[in-house]
C-alpha cells in the first residue's frame, strides 16, 4: 500500500510539474534503492517544485523524473539525475 501512496504522489507531483515548468525532455523512470540501516527522508526536486517521501531501509522504488532533477537525502543532495540515468539504481548509502 506505501508504494501505491507513494506511486501516486509522484505521478500526481510529475503532472502538476508539467503545467508549472517548461517542458526539459521528457520523464524517465530511476529507482532509488535505501541501503542505509534505516528509514531515510527522500526529496526528489525540481525547478520550482519538489516532492518528498519516506524510503524504508532496503526499499527500492521507481521515480519519474526528468534530466536536471536533484536528489536529496535527509537535507543533502546526493544526486543530480542526467538522462543516462534513465532505468538505472541510485543506491543511497552504498
Amino acid at each position: 500500500m506505501k508504494n501505491l501512496s507513494l506511486f501516486c504522489l509522484v505521478t500526481i507531483s510529475a503532472i502538476i510539474m508539467s503545467f508549472t515548468t517548461p517542458p526539459v525532455g521528457s520523464y524517465f523512470d530511476v529507482y532509488l534503492v535505501n541501503k542505509c540501516s534505516s528509514e531515510i527522508d527522500v526529496k526528489v526536486r525540481a525547478s520550482g517544485s519538489s516532492s518528498t517521501f519516506d524510503l524504508d531501509a532496503g526499499e527500492k522504488t521507481k521515480v519519474s523524473v526528468k534530466d536536471g532533477y536533484e536528489i536529496y537525502v535527509d537535507g543533502d543532495k546526493v544526486h543530480e539525475i542526467e538522462e543516462d540515468d534513465k532505468g538505472d539504481d541510485i543506491v543511497i548509502c552504498d
